[in-house]
């Protein structure tokens, strides 16, 4: 499935900027039953399959996020370092996007689980999308959104008979397995492949796992704003705020900060796609 490439005006001026909630709507959707039952619908195969196949910035009709339905988006740069092996994206001066912090689901049901997309609009062609979280499992009953790293690469999650967590995450993990060799792992070698101005580089090198660790500045700042709902508090985040240092295994590859701040919105939230990258399943095993 294909659309035409967004450009990041179009996303954020057009579509993110003019569906603000006036109102935010309530934390009170999606529990790990929740998408147990999704999952067992005969369209959720398709569904799932679809956010590896869309090359889109808008998520497919008749598709709904059962997982991280509630966010807030922000345009963000990302600078690099320099002086790491890392190609395309990761050795740009200057390579702007969107970043989506959002909860896996209901804070009451399944506890505060969070995670970050990324995405990186490309002159004619489609966008450079980027997942992580800390884990599966959440943390529990702290509210700090950058309490945790954000990783590409997910910790395995021990099965609990009796958990509608475990048995969500075991039907995610075999549902995911049977497009991917590693449903644990997503790749991020597309953005070594190409920068944001559309150009291929000839011998990309990417790192296997990604690493987003949260600046003091932007564990601070959402301290300050207090306890209450996640997306208030990151509306209170100034731009130029730095809120990670990215690292690729281990190496320093240089930092994200906001160029706007963040806005939850009803695009962001019903509309805008982050596409899963697959590593592909071979015979005679993954690649």
């Amino acid at each position: 499935m294909s659309q035409k490439p967004a450009t990041l005006a179009e996303l954020w001026d057009d579509r993110i900027l003019t569906s603000a909630y006036a109102r935010l709507p309530g934390l009170d959707f999606g529990g790990w039953q929740t998408l147990l039952n999704a999952l067992a619908t005969p369209s959720s195969l398709l569904t799932l399959d679809r956010t590896f196949t869309c090359e889109g910035d808008e998520l497919p009709r008749g598709h709904r996020k059962f997982v991280h339905p509630f966010g807030t988006v922000a345009k963000i740069r990302f600078r690099s370092a320099g002086g790491h092996p890392y190609t395309g994206v990761f050795a740009e001066a200057e390579a702007r996007g969107l970043a989506r912090l959002s909860l896996a689901g209901a804070p009451a049901l399944i506890g505060f689980t969070p995670g970050l997309a990324v995405k990186f609009p490309v002159t004619g062609a489609p966008s450079l999308n980027v997942l992580a979280m800390h884990a599966l499992t959440g943390q529990g009953g702290n509210h700090d959104i950058f309490l945790n790293d954000f990783k590409n690469t997910l910790p395995e999650t021990p099965f609990r008979l009796a958990s509608p967590a475990s048995w969500a995450i075991a039907a995610l993990d075999a549902v995911f397995g049977s497009v991917s060799s590693d449903p644990r792992h997503l790749p991020v070698d597309e953005l070594a492949r190409r920068t944001t101005a559309g150009e291929a580089v000839a011998h990309p090198v990417s790192p296997h796992t990604l690493t987003f660790r949260p600046t003091r500045a932007a564990r601070d700042g959402f301290a300050a704003a207090g306890a209450g709902d996640f997306r208030v508090a990151l509306a209170a985040l100034a731009p130029g705020t730095v809120l990670y240092e990215l690292e690729g295994d281990g190496t320093r590859l240089g930092a994200v900060s906001l160029e706007a701040g963040f806005v939850a919105s009803r695009f962001g939230d019903e509309g805008l796609f982050f596409r899963h990258t697959r590593r592909k399943k071979r015979r005679g095993g993954p690649t």
